[in-house]
């Protein structure tokens, strides 16, 4: 029995010296460095003075929108808070509902089926930006394992850069470009992903994204939402994300089905419909929901069509843009 309790001890340390010796980062994975953009947006949210035009979302809102255009268009101060879906429609409401304020107009494009988010995701960003740790649910338990299952995933991450000095010139240099890409260093002061803007876009994936189809359980959560933000004096508004055209296509029952349970159930006004994001998937960057400079600037002009309405109202005639990081 001691023979087998010794064998269990040292395999036991020699297993966890090998991973804290092969664990040590190499590199931060691109999507982990990528959520401290969140830091930028939050410096940008702090610092306006009256009444603002939020846009939340994931990585659609991040990749597609000016805002620096749309704030030109509509006198009001602009923030992009749009970051990642990963991060989940949970996280992206309660940094919402933390950070409104009275006379605030959001505007929410949320992508298809957004759940709840991933925890690796959700630390990161509250390692950069310690207030985005009320904006997930905590626990020792969910943490340690968390930390555990960084270290293998850090393990394989090193193996990969390793292996990359023996791939191909060209595969080096996307890899360079796209770390540049999924940075926290990618945005502008706004809050928008910039870094892409003058790169080879891949466009949209070959295969194309399958919806899974039945009742969003975000609908609920986004109601719920907006009983705090109204109550806070703040609106909010709901839009259909960007697409890629094949993936619409594929999907087009599912967003359809999609379409009318928001339409009957969630009670924050929609503003437009699914197809009116939808670009050629040439147009697309890397990802479904990744645009280009070009479908970039269609998806803003389109955008401030459809808001213009549901902010000239809030904006009084003597109001002015303050803030200090105009760019």
């Amino acid at each position: 029995m001691k023979s087998f309790l010794l064998r269990i001890f040292l395999f036991t340390a020699i297993f966890t010296g090998l991973l804290l010796l092969l664990g040590p980062p190499l590199a931060v994975p691109g999507e982990f460095d990528y959520v401290g953009g969140i830091v930028v947006k939050h410096a940008r949210l702090n610092e306006m003075k009256g009444n603002r035009v939020i846009f939340a979302g994931g990585s659609n809102v991040a990749f597609g929108l000016d805002s620096k255009m749309v704030e030109d268009a509509i006198h009001m101060p602009v923030v992009n808070l749009g970051l990642h879906g990963g991060l989940g429609l949970d996280f992206i409401l309660q940094e919402l509902e933390h950070n409104v304020r009275a006379g605030d107009v959001v505007f929410l494009s949320a992508e298809y089926f957004l759940e709840k988010g991933r925890y690796d995701l959700d630390y990161a960003a509250g390692k950069f930006l310690p207030d985005a740790g009320n904006y997930y649910e905590q626990d020792f338990y969910t943490t340690f394992k968390h930390l555990v299952e960084a270290k293998f995933d850090q393990v394989c991450y090193n193996r990969d850069r390793l292996m990359l000095r023996f791939k191909p010139a060209a595969i080096r240099e996307r890899k360079a470009e796209l770390e540049q890409v999924y940075s926290r260093h990618a945005f502008n002061s706004y809050g928008d992903v910039i870094a892409h803007l003058d790169l080879r876009p891949d466009g949209a994936p070959a295969t194309p994204l399958k919806l899974q189809s039945g009742y969003w359980d975000g609908i609920a959560k986004i109601n719920k939402a907006n009983d705090i933000i109204s109550a806070k004096g703040a609106k909010l508004y709901f839009l259909f994300p960007t697409f890629a055209k094949s993936s619409y296509e594929f999907n087009k029952s599912v967003i359809h089905q999609y379409q009318a349970s928001i339409l009957a159930d969630l009670k924050v006004t929609v503003l437009n419909k699914p197809e009116d994001f939808v670009y050629p998937d040439s147009l697309f960057f890397d990802s479904y929901y990744h645009l280009t400079k070009k479908t970039r600037i269609w998806r803003t002009e389109k955008m401030i069509s459809l808001i213009r309405p549901y902010v000239a109202t809030t904006v009084a005639p003597a109001q002015q843009l303050t803030f200090s990081n105009h760019k």
